[in-house]
């Protein structure tokens, strides 16, 4: 059974096209309702002239054998008086049919020798024939060839070559003097060809090839010669031939003549002895025939008619499951179908290419972390995100502690900006990295440039110091507070833009999600409810079919078991050209062919079950991570709109500050105008800096050195030099 069941499982699956399961189901039911209605017209037929062929022949062997009985008392009188001369005629006919036989046997083995010598003749002739036009076409092609290219010497040798081989298996040609013919036209291209100059290469060749002419003109004149003797010797053969066959022909005829008048003779007697007891053997056996023939032939219409009753039945039973069954499929599983995004059906090994629907994406699949959710990484590449994110997070509680502790507002805006970094550039850790050094170098040129200035200030305020140190001492501290004020003033606005667009970014993105979501959702409950009802209409369409045809199997087997009691040690004598019903035995339906459409359908049902079951967990696990996702952004939302309602407090407050200074530092401007303008022009260069240059210097090694230890902290892999392990792990 399993063997006849995948056998037709892959007979259906290589008539599948590349549709859906399901309608190559219903084409394969409707291909056998089809063929079930069909056979089902065509027995009908066939057995409305069976039944009548029946009658008429059973009264017609009827007739036969009372005819018969009345013939089988006639024809034994005729034979008596014919043996005696059947007997003596046939002796003398053996006598004349000997001499004949022998006679003919003769005459046979004349002709078979004569054809053999004639086809022995005709081969040789052939040969010296191709010999002799193979000679004489290279006599003349090598006497013109002078000076020509070696093509055409090795195509003469090729042409030539037969005609060698001939020669020399008939001894008109020895071997040396045969390979010398071939190694001079087959040898490649000789060693003279490469001078230059026709008249020596015409010379070269006729001294060579002058000896090859000769010999070929030898062979010529001796297959010619040769050729001759043969056709000569065949004509003395062939005549001979001719005489033998003439005698033989008359002597047979004159035979044929004797045998043929005591033949006649025989035969005439033979013929009406062995008519009389052929017709009275003839007679008996055909009435033995005849009665033996109208049982069978009884037997036979009587169990055909059973038979064709019998399957009527199971075929109309078989015609009404598969009406069923197509019902079913039709109304109730083709339109819940597209829920199936694949089936086993589809890998059947009969080489079905079958078209696949594509799912639109979930909103897990577009939406994962705001850092990284463009990017679908494998995950190694998780892996190192993580690391990457966790390296950024460390390192930016270290400069935003660094940056509270030193006082540094430096470091505390390089770690809002690293905050940010997760979502610029396909590499987070390299931006950041990027970030702190160029800082670092940013405050190395700083601090040179610091060291000049300061040393061109000292000399001018020594100079001055009297005059200016009132005016010097107010501009300097309210340009100080400024500057403080100004990068206060441009981080909150930083702070400010940032955070806003990050909470319209999540906004945005989480009413994308929640969209993706509900669509998603709504679709798989269809999903899960299209396939619950396929998988309970391909159930019901399955049960209708396995009902008939195991019903229909028991009731065929019951029914030939007892057909074939009744007919134990019965033998049919009906004749092969007797027409039949067309068939025999019971009907137990397209078994075969239901066995595997069963079990495509038991297929397609186990796809609806998965496909639910499937669904109904990727919706769990869509609802739980979508929830946690929804209430994770909303908290950040939540956070940045309080942090973005502070910085803008923050900012009104820093403004009208930075509004009062500015004022004072006008005026101060306008008392310092009246010194020097040279004194002047340096006090404003030198007060531009926000710290005495000790404080300054101070605070850039200070900024220097924790930036060079975040540079560590994001050193994951190892590579940034002058960090140490065990330093790197305490800053942490």
């Amino acid at each position: 059974m399993p063997t006849l069941l995948v056998t037709s499982f892959l007979l259906l699956a290589s008539a599948v096209t590349a549709t859906s399961p399901t309608a190559n189901v219903v084409k394969l039911l409707e291909d056998l309702e089809a063929e079930a209605k069909k056979e089902q017209t065509a027995e009908e037929g066939t057995f409305k002239e069976y039944s009548a062929w029946c009658t008429k022949n059973i009264d017609v062997k009827k007739k036969a054998i009372a005819d018969g009985e009345d013939e089988a008392e006639k024809g034994a009188a005729l034979i008596e008086t014919k043996n005696s001369a059947a007997e003596e005629q046939q002796k003398t006919l053996k006598e004349q049919t000997t001499t004949k036989e022998t006679l003919e046997a003769e005459k046979l083995a004349n002709k078979r020798q004569c054809e053999k010598d004639k086809s022995t003749y005709e081969a040789a002739k052939a040969d010296h024939d191709s010999a002799v036009v193979g000679l004489e076409g290279a006599i003349s092609k090598m006497t013109a060839a002078a000076g020509s290219k070696t093509s055409s010497l090795l195509q003469l040798g090729s042409e030539l070559q037969q005609s060698l081989d001939l020669a020399e298996a008939l001894g008109f040609l020895n071997e040396p003097k045969h390979q010398a013919m071939v190694a001079f036209l087959q040898g490649g291209k000789p060693e003279w060809l490469e001078k230059d100059g026709e008249q020596y290469n015409q010379t070269d060749y006729s001294f060579q090839s002058g000896g090859i002419v000769q010999t070929l003109k030898d062979l010529l004149a001796q297959f010619t010669k040769d050729r001759e003797a043969l056709t000569s010797d065949w004509k003395a053969t062939s005549d001979a031939c001719d005489s033998t066959e003439s005698a033989k022909k008359n002597a047979i005829g004159q035979t044929d003549t004797n045998v043929a008048s005591t033949t006649t003779l025989l035969q005439t007697t033979k013929g009406e002895l062995a008519k009389a007891k052929d017709a009275l053997q003839k007679t008996k056996k055909t009435l033995k025939e005849d009665q033996d023939l109208l049982s069978d032939l009884q037997g036979d219409c009587d169990a055909r008619k059973s038979d064709f009753t019998q399957r009527s039945k199971n075929r109309a039973g078989e015609i009404e499951a598969i009406g069923a069954a197509l019902k079913v499929l039709k109304d109730q599983v083709a339109d819940v179908e597209s829920v199936l995004t694949k089936s086993s059906l589809l890998s059947t090994g009969a080489d079905v290419e079958v078209a696949k629907q594509v799912p639109v994406p979930s909103f897990l699949q577009q939406m994962s972390h705001h850092d990284t959710r463009n990017h679908a990484v494998t995950q190694s590449n998780q892996a190192e995100a993580e690391r990457t994110r966790a390296a950024i997070t460390e390192a930016v509680s270290f400069l935003s502690k660094a940056g509270s502790d030193l006082n540094s507002l430096r470091l505390s805006g390089l770690a809002f900006r690293m905050q940010q970094a997760p979502s610029a550039g396909s590499d987070p850790l390299k931006f950041v990295k990027d970030m702190a050094q160029k800082m670092v170098n940013d405050l190395e040129v700083a601090r040179t440039a610091a060291t000049t200035k300061k040393g061109l200030c000292d000399t001018q305020m020594m100079k001055a110091s009297k005059e200016h140190a009132r005016r010097s001492r107010e501009a300097k501290s309210l340009d100080s507070k400024m500057k403080v004020l100004n990068i206060t003033r441009e981080q909150l606005v930083e702070k400010i833009d940032l955070q806003s667009s990050a909470i319209t970014k999540m906004e945005g993105e989480l009413n994308t999600a929640t969209s993706l979501r509900t669509k998603e959702s709504a679709q798989n409950l269809k999903t899960i409810s299209d396939a619950k009802k396929g998988f309970e209409a391909v159930a019901g369409a399955i049960v209708a079919l396995e009902n008939f045809y195991k019903k229909a199997a028991r009731n065929a087997n019951m029914y030939d078991e007892a057909a074939a009691f009744l007919q134990q040690g019965s033998k049919s004598l009906r004749e092969e050209s007797d027409p039949s019903a067309g068939f025999e035995g019971s009907y137990a339906g397209k078994q075969d062919k239901a066995l595997g459409i069963v079990t495509m359908l038991e297929t397609i049902r186990d796809d609806f079950k998965t496909t639910t079951e499937e669904t109904q967990k990727e919706e769990t696990d869509a609802a739980d991570k979508f929830t946690k996702l929804k209430s994770t952004t909303k908290v950040d939302i939540a956070s940045k709109t309080t942090s973005v309602t502070m910085n803008k407090e923050d900012l009104e407050a820093t403004i009208n500050d930075l509004a009062a200074k500015k004022d004072s530092l006008s005026i101060t401007v306008q008392l310092m105008n009246t010194a020097n303008e040279t004194l002047t022009s340096l006090k404003e260069e030198c007060d531009k800096a926000q710290l005495t240059y000790e404080q300054s210097t101070e605070k850039r090694r200070n900024d220097i050195a924790m930036l060079k230890q975040a540079l560590c902290i994001l050193d994951t892999h190892h590579t940034q030099s002058g960090c140490d392990t065990s330093t790197t792990a305490a800053a942490r």
